[in-house]
């Protein structure tokens, strides 16, 4: 099981250009590792790039059916095409996402 968090952005001023960070959770570090190589398979169709991911381990406090210790995940992600507007790719992002989750 894999849940999106939150997508938050970010300006890069030395490279002038937006970076999303993608918070998830999920059951193992595995899942969070699928949804990133998912993002970079779809690259040349949506003009989203991944930039990496940071793994951690992280308690679960929710009543989600997630283990007590589960896989928190961060991608970071840019948009190849300048002339999307940020709520258009936060909006990529979430899709392709949750066609991996759903």
């Amino acid at each position: 099981m894999t849940k999106l968090l939150t997508i938050d952005v970010n300006f890069d001023k030395s490279k002038g250009e937006f970076i999303y960070s993608v918070n998830v959770i999920a059951n193992d570090q595995e899942n969070i590792l699928i949804l990133k190589d998912l993002i970079e398979d779809r690259e040349k169709k949506t003009n989203i790039h991944c930039l990496g991911v940071k793994l951690h381990h992280a308690y679960n406090y929710c009543y989600e059916l997630l283990p007590a210790i589960c896989a928190k995940g961060e991608i970071f992600i840019r948009c190849l095409d300048n002339d999307v507007n940020v709520p258009e790719a936060v909006s990529t992002i979430e899709k392709i996402i949750k066609s991996f989750i759903l």
